[in-house]
């Protein structure tokens, strides 16, 4: 269908009206759109809808629907461009549904979709709130590491401090007790004059 200059135009205007024209969703709910191909063939559309934003678009077909008897029209009209028993054979093959049926189909299907998408979305929220909590903990263990560094940083000096006065002390007093020490010990001993 598609080696012609009409078959290729008609089928880029159905690609086009199936994959890119906008769905109506009337009050957000999600209505089926029909698109008969002009093979005769048959596209049942549907919004994918979550919380009121179109997500995209559910695409059932091409399928014969029971009513077609015959090749459509317009691909009866381009019957210069190919073989229409051909067409027609290769058309026969595509399985023939009540309309009714592929409809309860697809909005089953929808269903299916609508689960997916809402329990997907819970898992994105859990798995964001998770990240947030671990990202708000990791920051407070920073803080608190931050801290500890600081104290430690204080008792490193304090310690530096502490050690310089002892050094610093006991070098004061060991010169006096030096001498008081062997003055006390020249006592003891009787070398001393009284």
């Amino acid at each position: 269908m598609f080696t012609g200059p009409n078959g290729r135009r008609l089928c880029t205007e159905t690609v086009t009206h199936i994959k890119v024209r906008p769905l109506d969703a009337p009050n957000a709910q999600p209505a089926i759109a029909v698109r008969n191909c002009f093979s005769g063939l048959r596209y049942l559309m549907m919004p994918v809808l979550y919380e009121g934003d179109l997500l995209g678009r559910i695409i059932f077909g091409p399928f014969m629907p029971e009513e077609l008897g015959e090749l459509g029209a317009d691909l009866q009209s381009l019957q210069g461009e190919f073989d229409l028993k051909k067409a027609k054979d290769l058309i026969d093959r595509i399985r023939r549904a009540p309309e009714t049926t592929v409809r309860r189909i697809l909005e089953h299907f929808a269903k299916l979709v609508d689960v997916l998408v809402f329990t997907s979305h819970k898992a994105m929220i859990s798995s964001q709130l998770h990240i947030e909590s671990v990202t708000e903990s990791y920051r407070e263990v920073q803080e608190k590491n931050k801290k500890l560094s600081d104290a430690l940083e204080r008792l490193q000096e304090l310690s530096r401090l502490k050690s310089n006065f002892l050094a610093t002390v006991s070098h004061e007093l060991r010169t006096p007790l030096t001498s008081v020490i062997g003055y006390s010990e020249m006592l003891l001993a009787g070398l001393a004059a009284s």
